[in-house]
């Protein structure tokens, strides 16, 4: 008799427990509104990258020939709400630098890429842990995060 009293009550106890479980389920089931997408694009980018080993570079002289030698990629944008696209002309400059490889991606002129994704005229073949390897059908180039050391 005893035995069944107890079970009654710890079985009482226990859905005074679940309802209270239940209550605060219900407190966090409405939808929370967040940050629009908006305010999150207008942000600036919280990273600084710093270049080590940097040389400070000598002003020189642009020839009309190398400025025009940039190529215009033009890039499709969606908007925000995917109901119209944006068409934006991006310039690429003969150079592509190297600034960052993490897992299988490389940040090349402030920009993540993939293998098999196009850059400057070029499509990444390979990105190992310090280099990446980029090739078009006329030549192949070799960008790494190695930096040369300077005597002094």
């Amino acid at each position: 008799m005893l035995i069944i009293l107890s079970c009654l009550l710890s079985a009482n106890e226990n859905s005074k427990d679940l309802q209270w479980i239940d209550k605060e389920i219900e407190a966090i089931k409405p939808p929370r509104k967040g940050v629009s997408y908006r305010s999150i694009s207008l942000l600036k980018d919280p990273f600084i990258f710093l270049e080590k080993n940097a040389l400070k570079k000598k002003k020189k002289k642009v020839d009309k020939g190398k400025e025009s030698a940039k190529q215009v990629i033009p890039e499709v944008i969606p908007s925000m709400t995917n109901t119209k696209a944006i068409k934006v002309q991006k310039r690429y400059s003969n150079s592509l630098k190297l600034m960052a490889i993490i897992n299988n991606s490389a940040l090349i002129n402030d920009h993540w890429y993939r293998v098999g994704d196009k850059v400057g005229g070029y499509k990444i073949v390979k990105i190992t842990l310090s280099e990446v390897v980029l090739r078009n059908s006329i030549r192949s180039l070799t960008l790494t995060t190695k930096t040369k050391k300077l005597k002094k």
